[in-house]
């Protein structure tokens, strides 16, 4: 077996403590960012699809063509609750309450 020598071990170190506080600062950015919006929850893509029942694409669409506010954090889309609610009163009925309730049920992401 082959020994490390001490400066090949240095180095490494120094590039794995170069990478982590890369990721640390991205951290402090997105809590920096989660703080903005902690009395608004925000919802993912995914889910705001499936709380209309509607294809990606036509969120695309929506998010194109201006209709809906969103943030990109790390690749993924995000909407404020209060953003959704404001396009489903403008755009769409709530028959019987079932929206607000799909949107509780709903898992928001940890940002703490």
């Amino acid at each position: 077996m082959e020994q490390l020598s001490k400066d090949y071990f240095d180095q490494w170190m120094a590039r794995i403590s170069h990478h982590q506080e890369k990721m640390m600062g991205e951290l402090q950015q997105l809590k920096g960012q989660a703080a903005e919006t902690d009395e608004d929850g925000m919802l993912d893509d995914a889910d705001f699809c499936q709380i209309l029942n509607i294809s990606p694409r036509t969120s695309q669409r929506y998010r194109t063509e201006g209709l809906l506010p969103y943030c990109v954090l790390r690749h993924r889309v995000y909407y404020k609750e209060s953003d959704i609610w404001a396009f489903i009163r403008k755009n769409k009925k709530d028959k019987g309450g079932q929206l607000a309730e799909k949107i509780s049920q709903m898992k928001r992401p940890s940002w703490k």
